[in-house]
């Protein structure tokens, strides 16, 4: 489930710049807009992350809603990024993004220190 709403936020993101402009253009003109924006945007998300608590790490489900909606939004601006470049993306490029995302969620990025 996580996999999929990544890659359509991701797609929304690089298809439709102009409404992915707006919601941080709110932060601007109204703090407040902006804030309800996320903070309902994070509700909705805890209420999945409930649903998969059992696949999770014990963490704050907040936090981690918060998380990840950083890691989308942020690849979401590089795929904006390379629009503003002329760089037509493909559905597996979509793939590609989400499969690295999905790679930081389950492996971390950090290195075992244990392992030689």
């Amino acid at each position: 489930m996580e996999r999929e709403g990544i890659k359509s936020f991701i797609k929304f993101a690089y298809e439709d710049p102009l409404s992915y402009n707006i919601i941080w253009e709110s932060l601007f003109i109204n703090r407040e807009i902006f804030q309800d924006y996320y903070e309902q945007f994070a509700q909705r998300h805890i209420l999945g992350l409930e649903a998969a608590k059992t696949e999770l790490e014990e963490i704050d489900l907040e936090t981690l809603a918060y998380i990840l909606m950083g890691i989308a939004n942020f690849v979401g601006l590089q795929v904006i990024f390379k629009k503003n470049n002329k760089i037509k993306l493909s559905d597996k490029d979509f793939d590609f993004y989400t499969d690295q995302i999905m790679r930081l969620l389950r492996s971390g990025i950090f290195l075992d220190k244990n392992q030689k």
